[in-house]
């Protein structure tokens, strides 16, 4: 008889605990040791259970979602910074290059001025051969 009191005790208990263990808040309960289960952690009812991955994958998706948007946000950075600096790569070859041109032009202006035309070289050369042989005279006749 103490066998089925005994019995009919741990019938009511195991009865009641699935009502107890059972949440409906969605959320979880603590369970210990001690009790009828074989581990310590906690006991999640389903829909607790599937908030928590929902919950998980939502703020996943979150997170990605404000990578890809920080990303785009760099990506846009970096391709503005790369135009201007190719553009200003751009306008200082050009700059370089009209520099360059000017000077070259100014150097073909000043040697066109510098060099002598045929007409130029024969006067001198014809002044040159004059002035020695008036010297060359007045050095004869003085010689004499």
């Amino acid at each position: 008889m103490f066998k089925k009191i005994v019995a009919f005790f741990m019938l009511l208990a195991l009865a009641a605990r699935p009502s107890i263990a059972q949440n409906q808040d969605e959320s979880f309960t603590a369970v210990s040791g001690g009790e009828i289960t074989p581990f310590s952690g906690f006991l999640f009812t389903p829909d607790g259970l599937a908030r928590i991955y929902t919950t998980v994958e939502e703020e996943r998706k979150r997170r990605e979602i404000q990578y890809n948007a920080q990303l785009g946000k760099l990506t846009i950075e970096i391709d503005r910074v790369n135009s201007l600096m190719r553009t200003e790569i751009g306008s200082r070859d050009r700059l370089i290059l009209d520099i360059t041109t000017q000077k070259n032009e100014t150097i073909a202006d000043l040697s066109g001025q510098l060099s002598l035309t045929p007409w130029y070289t024969a006067g001198a050369f014809l002044a040159g051969i004059l002035l020695t042989g008036t010297v060359f005279y007045f050095a004869v006749g003085a010689v004499k």
